[in-house]
């Protein structure tokens, strides 16, 4: 569905700058009970500010972990050659492992002018959730990096997941029609809000709201062109027609806001589309983006607008 597609894009899209780092080595047992995921990451990681993970700033790796509210079988029949295409993905190599309730892709993608490598593993849980873990690296780096990486994609377990531990480094209002998905929680530092707090919507013309920074201290120069290359990105619309860029200011960053048609990939329904693009002084960016039907954007436009305007950075 395309709500369900848009959320584990927004997983997927992962990359950072590289610099020249060192060799890395087994280090100790990193926990994620938002996401109800344990990793041994190699020497040399740390633990992300803006996604659940770990990464490595000197050389652009990093090791995400997520879950997603479906049974593994549902999404597993979307890590194949030709959606993760439509991702921007190349798949390298795809193994069952196991009994078969285990997946190791391994896959590429340009991303910021730059080509990366990732593995990736994916598992089901006991609580009809699956879980993934994305492993990503320079392709220039993968004789040090792959090996290691792949052993700590590969060192996932399961622990108990608490919604309690959840930290979010933004704040956002609700408005009065959109409600917090609270099944999302375990999909990364992102808020998702629908009308009747449920992912995916029923109907592809369904209002949704998605709030997420980057993974990572991205350089932008040209941070119009920037967000309008974002909003292409999303491979589950298309035929998407701007029809309003404007410099926007919101919790002291700069931006841009974005209102656009276009149509559904798949059911080919009128879309409006609404993107806020934040630039802290930091680096990277926050996107808060809206989605819903044409025949519904008079009465949903303006909340995503006015929610949007809540957001507040918080320091972690």
């Amino acid at each position: 569905m395309l709500r369900q597609a848009i959320f584990i894009g927004l997983l997927l899209f992962q990359a950072t700058m590289p610099v020249r780092g060192q060799t890395v080595q087994p280090q100790t047992l990193e926990s994620f009970p938002e996401v109800g995921v344990s990793i041994e990451p190699p020497e040399g990681f740390e633990k992300a500010p803006t996604f659940y993970g770990v990464q490595q700033p000197e050389t652009g790796a990093s090791i995400m972990v997520s879950a997603i509210p479906r049974p593994y079988a549902e999404v597993v029949k979307g890590f194949n050659s030709q959606r993760l295409a439509t991702r921007g993905l190349h798949l390298l190599s795809k193994q069952s492992l196991g009994d078969g309730s285990r997946l190791l892709l391994k896959v590429s993608q340009k991303a910021y002018g730059q080509q990366f490598l990732k593995w990736l593993v994916v598992f089901a849980d006991q609580q009809n959730q699956t879980k993934v873990v994305v492993a990503t690296f320079p392709e220039d780096a993968a004789d040090r990096l792959s090996a290691p990486l792949k052993e700590a994609a590969l060192s996932a377990t399961l622990i108990p997941q608490s919604a309690e531990a959840r930290v979010l480094p933004f704040r956002i209002e609700p408005s009065a029609q959109l409600v917090e998905v609270k099944e999302l929680q375990g999909s990364g530092k992102v808020l998702a809000f629908s009308k009747d707090g449920v992912a995916p919507a029923q109907s592809p013309s369904d209002p949704l709201f998605i709030v997420a920074p980057s993974l990572g201290a991205v350089p932008v120069l040209d941070r119009k062109m920037f967000a309008l290359q974002r909003l292409e990105q999303f491979s589950q619309i298309q035929e998407i027609e701007v029809a309003k860029v404007d410099a926007i200011a919101i919790n002291n960053q700069e931006g841009f806001e974005i209102i656009a048609n276009a149509k559904d990939s798949q059911s080919q329904v009128p879309l409006k589309i609404y993107q806020a693009m934040l630039f802290p002084e930091a680096g990277g960016y926050v996107i808060m983006i809206g989605i819903v039907g044409q025949d519904d954007a008079a009465q949903y436009m303006p909340e995503f607008q006015s929610m949007a305007k809540t957001y507040q950075h918080i320091p972690q």
